[in-house]
């Protein structure tokens, strides 16, 4: 009969092997963990940084421009270089007098600052409501309406201001055209539009004022402080000369 001999495993290759085998266990599991932590990370752990880039990312939107405009290089200084400029408001009356000898020029500005603001215009107009007031250089026209939610009460009006010029050559034409004689110490009477609260033009209110003040402010009086003892218009001009 054979005989089966057996022999008894050898406790130096069993252990080793054992320990093999812990190994390999201990590399696989490892292995796992390593990859978990990489692909099944939780929000709460992610890097703070990735997490606000990504945020930011996401509330920004795509915004597709051009160059710059030049009115933007303009304003793209400090707050106080940038100015609005206010368009001047129209003369619609000049008037250059001269003063007569022996006159005192003071006496005679504050005359005609006086005859302004003692015209009658409310007599020119009597279907315009007016005002006018003194100003510390003449007096101020404003014409009224009635005052509703959308506009106000005020609905332009005329400014008379009286002031000493100097005309330094003689026979010069001044900067609109009209002819002036002599040299020396003149007083302007300007009567500029007061476009404020006007949505509709007031050119016939207008018209008639300044007509009517250009014809009534040169005639001669007897009263010896009358302002034509004092001045004598030089040049005149006004919108609506023919």
């Amino acid at each position: 009969s054979l005989i089966t001999l057996q022999l008894a495993p050898v406790p130096a290759f069993v252990a080793m092997r054992a320990n093999m085998n812990s190994l390999a266990q201990i590399l696989f599991f490892l292995f796992v963990n390593t990859a978990a932590a990489f692909l099944f990370v939780p929000p709460q752990q992610q890097p703070q940084e990735l997490q606000l880039g990504y945020a930011t990312h996401r509330r920004l939107p795509a915004v597709v421009s051009g160059p710059p405009s030049f009115s933007s290089l303009q304003s793209s200084g400090s707050d106080d270089e940038v100015t609005t400029a206010e368009e001047p408001e129209e003369v619609l009356l000049r008037m250059n007098l001269s003063i007569n000898a022996g006159a005192d020029p003071d006496a005679a500005r504050l005359a005609l600052r006086e005859a302004c603001r003692g015209f009658p215009f409310a007599a020119v107009l009597p279907v315009q409501p007016l005002t006018y007031l003194p100003s510390p250089t003449g007096v101020k026209v404003t014409f009224l309406r009635k005052k509703t939610e959308e506009k106000g009460s005020q609905d332009g009006g005329i400014d008379f201001s009286v002031e000493f010029t100097d005309v330094a050559a003689p026979d010069a034409d001044d900067e609109i055209g009209v002819k002036t004689f002599g040299s020396g110490r003149r007083i302007q009477l300007l009567s500029s539009r007061i476009s404020e609260g006007q949505t509709v033009s007031k050119m016939f209110s207008e018209k008639m004022v300044i007509t009517e003040f250009a014809k009534r402010i040169g005639v001669a009086t007897e009263s010896p402080g009358a302002l034509d003892n004092m001045v004598s218009v030089d040049s005149i001009f006004h919108k609506w000369m023919d």
